[in-house]
């Protein structure tokens, strides 16, 4: 019963944390008002449903969240290899992921890219790319898809993936 009571107002409180929800908003609350940071000095679409929206999350970050105006310029163009992680706002394995995504950016920076990719957002990038699971990790390098991993990963597999690139 104790347990029960405690599912319940978990439940309760997930659900006003989630106010912001409406039902014709599948993809997460509003985050009106919120944006990328600019990537090369180009102003970056609203960003809906980002990690950083989440108070669980660091709001400085170096991973940066791209869409489908912007992949082509963000990633197939990119001068450095790009981790392109594929997540969703209510994917407990992508949250689980975020801090090592964020340790790889830090550890990566000046020598590779990573992006994120709301698939809830961008379903046209969703569909092309063939996810079908989330969270999924793309390296592409000059333009080219060269490595995938789907699911949780331990970050040396990660590390793996984008050491292979960037050799």
């Amino acid at each position: 019963m104790k347990e029960l009571l405690i599912s319940f107002l978990f439940a309760l409180l997930v659900g006003s944390y989630l106010n912001g929800y409406s039902s014709g908003n599948a993809g997460g609350p509003s985050t009106s008002g919120l944006s990328s940071p600019p990537v090369d000095g180009q102003p970056a679409a609203e960003v809906k449903g980002s990690l950083a929206a989440d108070p669980g999350f660091a709001a400085v970050s170096q991973v940066v969240d791209t869409s489908e105006p912007r992949f082509q310029k963000d990633v197939l163009n990119s001068d450095l290899p790009v981790l392109v992680d594929f997540w969703a706002v209510w994917c407990g394995p992508c949250k689980r992921m975020h801090p090592i995504v964020e340790e790889l950016a830090s550890e990566y920076a000046g020598r590779l890219r990573i992006m994120r990719v709301n698939v809830d957002d961008n379903p046209g990038l969703s569909s092309k790319y063939k996810i079908d699971a989330i969270p999924t990790f793309i390296v592409f390098k000059d333009g080219k898809r060269t490595e995938s991993l789907t699911g949780a990963q331990p970050k040396e597999n990660l590390v793996a993936a984008i050491e292979r690139q960037l050799n």
